[in-house]
């Protein structure tokens, strides 16, 4: 019973979720499922704080991150590995792409 009153809830939070997909992406479960699995890859390695040094930063006390929007142009294109069938990203090749996809800065 307990489930069942969570059902209105659950549903609200399922269109808000909809509503920041695009709208192809909306009907197609399983570009939805890949977006997923990349986003809880990535959070992931956002959670050890020796990952990705100097390309995010904590926000707010609510656990909000503050990334680069290069890291998310990575998350779409690195691949995926399962580690306890949970998708993570491999923390040495995703800075390793990162690095390629940003430009240099500086006079190194």
């Amino acid at each position: 019973h307990e489930l069942l009153s969570e059902a209105p809830q659950l549903a609200e939070d399922r269109r808000q979720l909809l509503a920041l997909l695009p709208s192809g992406m909306q009907r197609d479960p399983s570009r939805i499922f890949s977006a997923f699995a990349r986003l809880s890859a990535l959070a992931r390695l956002l959670e050890d704080p020796a990952a990705l040094p100097g390309w995010h930063t904590p926000g707010a006390d609510d656990g909000t991150v503050h990334v680069v929007a290069e890291v998310f142009e990575v998350a779409a294109v690195c691949p995926l590995a399962i580690d306890d069938q949970e998708p993570l990203f491999d923390p040495i090749l995703f800075r390793d792409l990162l690095l390629a996809v940003v430009p240099a800065q500086g006079r190194a």
